[in-house]
Order: C-alpha cells, then structure tokens, then sequence
C-alpha cells in the first residue's frame, strides 16, 4: 500500500522516491542553517541581539522600511503603532510626528499623537491634540472617547461625561463607553444610573466580568 508523507506525495518505496525525500531533507536542513547564520550575522554586525518577540520583528522591520522610504505614511504609521503596543511612547510619539510631517492633514496620525500624549500622562497635550481632531472629525469614536478619559483623568467629570455620551450617540455598543459613564455616574454619587450603564454592558457583552462585578458591589 502506498503511503501518504508529509509533503502531500506518494512515495512508492522506489529507489528514485527514497533519494527525492533525502532530497527535500538536506534542502530544509541547509534553509535552517542559512536562517541560524542570518540571525548571528545580524547579531554580530549590527552589535544588538536578533529580534526575538513579534513587537521587536515588527519594529525593526518598520525602522527598516522607514529608512528605505522616509516619505511613506503608512511606514510611519505602523512603526508608531508598534512602539506604542511595545509602551515605547517616546519612540512612537516620533514616528506619529514624522507622519504628520509628511501630510500635516492625515487626521489619523493626529490622532495617534494625541492618544500616545495620553499614554504619556501628558493630558494637557492630549486633550488639546484630539480636540483639534474632533473640531474637524467629529464623530470620530477613538477621539471622542480618549477624551472622555483624559477628562476623567484630569477629575473633570462634566466633561468627561459630555464626551462618553457623545461616544454612545457614534457608537451605542460601545462598552467602554459605558463603563465610563458607569464610573463618573458612582463619583456623583448617582448610584441607580451607574447600575444602568453597566447593566447595558450586558446586552452587548454578557460574559463582562467589569459589569457584573460594579452591579454586585452597588447592590440592590
């Protein structure tokens, strides 16, 4: 009976299909060196450890690409969103502004400029940055709602409540937003409201253990 290999062939046992399958061994195993070799050569001349993890991949294939094409937004944009996964906000704070450099008029890296001032602690910067956005775009639910926490951040819960609602009128599914107006509903002291946010959190997602745990400790 002949037999399925791994390859998806049919190999017959024949002389000629043993030395085709030593064939495909070597070749894989001369690929796995030549990789190993890359790697300890880019160790070596660049004088920094081969990228290990998917973040460290990502950002040196972007700083790759943005060298080879220093006018790509796109580039820019998705090293910037790689630095800011890895918490490197400095690093994508300057991919962001470079972006904005090359099309001052691309709302989206405005926008990422603003949310990474936010990841910053810098409010200030990112209340004024994302306003700026929103004057121009908005209904736009990232910017609505990374003010609405800047606001609740600064302590400033009128606003940070005008914000969130916004969010909800763009985006009734919304569940961050809803947990946020939930939250600046229980500083007010308005309990029975801050209930009903997070009760809405349910409809749209019932496994929330957020939701369930705010009900559980307002009670009846």
């Amino acid at each position: 009976m002949e037999e399925i290999v791994e390859t998806g062939e049919i190999a017959s046992g024949s002389p000629d299909a043993a030395e085709r399958t030593l064939k495909r061994i070597y070749l894989v195993l001369i690929v796995a060196v030549a990789v190993a070799v890359a790697f300890i050569a880019y160790s070596l001349f660049s004088g920094t450890e081969a990228p290990r993890t998917r973040l460290e991949r990502d950002i040196a294939l972007y700083a790759d690409l943005a060298k080879k094409n220093p006018k790509d937004i796109r580039v820019r944009m998705s090293l910037g969103g790689a630095y800011l996964e890895a918490k490197e906000y400095n690093e994508a704070l300057a991919a962001f502004k470079e972006a904005l450099k090359i099309n001052p008029k691309v709302l989206n890296a405005k926008l990422a400029v603003g949310l990474t001032y936010q990841e910053m602690g810098e409010r200030d910067k990112a209340i004024k940055t994302m306003e700026e956005v929103i004057k121009v775009w908005p209904n736009n639910a990232v910017g609505l709602m990374g003010l609405a926490k800047a606001w609740y951040d600064k302590g400033d819960y009128s606003k940070a409540l005008t914000y969130a609602k916004k969010v909800q009128d763009v985006d009734p599914s919304e569940v961050d937003a809803h947990y946020l107006v939930g939250q600046i509903y229980e500083k007010q002291g308005k309990k029975s409201l801050a209930k009903a946010e997070y009760k809405k959190i349910l409809a749209y997602d019932p496994g929330s253990v957020d939701a369930k745990s705010a009900i559980e400790r307002l009670g009846n």
